[in-house]
């Protein structure tokens, strides 16, 4: 199945590059993906999730 997030998982979970995006960049980042709504589904019930999910920014709250 083809998702934006397939071939660029760097854009989507590794943020080490300096790439951290805005809800805004998310949200057109998972525009027309065919999985956006489990996508969000599964990000949802999710523990430590970090990352672009489902058109959503989440972050692992560390703590420090």
């Amino acid at each position: 199945m083809d998702t934006p997030c397939k071939d660029r998982p760097d854009r989507f979970v590794d943020w080490n590059a300096g790439f951290e995006p805005t809800e805004g960049e998310a949200a057109a980042m998972c525009q027309g993906c065919p999985l956006i709504q489990e996508c969000r589904a599964f990000a949802h019930v999710a523990e430590e999730l970090h990352g672009v999910w489902g058109g959503e920014v989440y972050v692992v709250d560390t703590g420090w």
